[in-house]
């Protein structure tokens, strides 16, 4: 996990030192639905898997490469996962949330657009990686043989990363052998950019994230005798929709808007007094 945001902050600080325009941050916070692809289809045919809702908050990073360009940056705590629902058991159901830090780098282009002859806003398009970190994980599970087997008919669980022990463990354990907590995709992304005040920007946005890591190179499987494994050579993939509220720092960038209304408005005043002199 060092490793993981020494990168990242060596990316950052890198663009800033290099940049000579505008340093902006803020909060970001949005929800997502999250979906898994895997690489073996066959299992599909006895469970049906489902996306889950989910959200996540942080902080953004704008940084001001060229006029227009930006290198976006991102440190958020995304919750992913799934629902798997049984076929073959119509009482199976597997909810599974898994807790992230992504770190979204995001190349972008800014474009101006106007709608009547005096509003006009910004909109952008952008591609870049993102870096993500399995936390942890946690979820419940039910079905036909947990129900003659156990007195509960759901049981909760939370990730365990490395082998099951030799007494076949705890039921309340999933065990995940040989995960990968560092996981890599590619993200998408366009949005809707308004400033409702000078060195302030409302950014409304839309990404869709494309796994590209597994999460695990084997199999997982839930402790206790519980009989039933999860194949793990599979994908997170989903959709973001997030709203980021982003303040410039640079004050002298700021100051600038500032002080040429100003200037403007005292020569205007100084015009309309030597009028009134004059008369």
């Amino acid at each position: 996990m060092l490793r993981f945001f020494s990168i990242a902050i060596a990316i950052f600080f890198s663009s800033v030192l290099t940049s000579n325009g505008q340093l902006l941050i803020g909060p970001k916070v949005g929800v997502q639905l999250s979906y898994t692809s895997f690489e073996d289809k066959t299992n599909l045919e006895k469970v049906e898997v489902k996306p889950l809702l989910g959200w996540n908050a942080g902080a953004a990073i704008a940084v001001e490469m060229k006029k227009r360009y930006y290198l976006h940056f991102e440190i958020i705590y995304s919750l992913k996962g799934k629902i798997t629902e049984g076929i073959l058991d119509e009482r199976f159901r597997n909810q599974s949330f898994n807790h992230h830090i992504d770190v979204p780098i995001f190349f972008k282009t800014d474009f101006k657009a106007r709608v009547g002859k005096k509003n006009i806003y910004r909109w952008y398009g952008g591609v870049g990686p993102n870096i993500s970190y399995w936390l942890r994980g946690n979820g419940f599970i039910e079905s036909s043989d947990i129900d003659e087997d156990f007195l509960n008919t759901k049981i909760k669980y939370n990730v365990v990363f490395g082998d099951q022990p030799t007494d076949l463990g705890s039921p309340n354990s999933f065990y995940v052998p040989r995960a990968n907590r560092l996981q890599l995709g590619l993200n998408f992304g366009t949005g809707l950019v308004f400033e409702p005040f000078n060195g302030q920007r409302l950014i409304i946005d839309f990404r869709y994230e494309l796994g590209h890591t597994f999460l695990a190179q084997d199999a997982g499987f839930f402790g206790g005798g519980i009989a039933t494994t999860e194949d793990l050579k599979s994908r997170n993939s989903g959709f973001r929709v997030s709203t980021a509220y982003l303040f410039n720092t640079k004050i002298e960038q700021r100051r600038k808007g500032k002080s040429t209304v100003n200037k403007n408005k005292n020569k205007k005043k100084k015009r309309l007094k030597k009028k009134g002199r004059r008369r």
